[in-house]
């Protein structure tokens, strides 16, 4: 018998063939290995799950975005229109630096577990399943 031949199989230089040719081919050709009953099912879900997880991050980082923009602009504004009030400022947070970067740090974790890991864990669940 003999094997057909695939375009992928084709490894001479400027055959001209293109993506759409070998994607017919590949749609037309008899799948050689068996799929499950399931695999569209598995596929839709891994797709999801994936889109879920860059909609998530993307919002994540503007809002991450959006916050330091609005705080790096109020602390320009207010060292530039009262420069003394400043040096007072940070004379009071300097010594509490580490407390101040613990809750950031904190309050950037719980943000983005709200807003990405909860998210991608919670469209892996079946529609049809309860809490109950």
């Amino acid at each position: 018998m003999k094997e057909p031949k695939y375009l992928w199989d084709n490894t001479e230089e400027g055959s001209g063939n293109s993506i759409k040719e070998l994607l017919d081919q590949v749609l037309k050709s008899d799948c050689l290995i068996p799929l499950s009953d399931d695999f569209a099912d598995r596929m839709a879900a891994k797709v999801v799950k994936r889109h879920v997880l860059k909609q998530s991050l993307s919002e994540f980082l503007v809002y991450v975005g959006v916050i330091l923009l609005a705080v790096l602009i109020f602390c320009a504004v207010f060292y530039f229109t009262s420069p003394e009030a400043w040096s007072r400022w940070e004379n009071v947070l300097q010594p509490k630096w580490n407390l101040i970067v613990g809750l950031a740090v904190t309050g950037g974790f719980v943000f983005f577990a709200d807003r990405v890991i909860l998210p991608w864990a919670i469209s892996g669940r079946e529609k049809g399943s309860s809490f109950s």
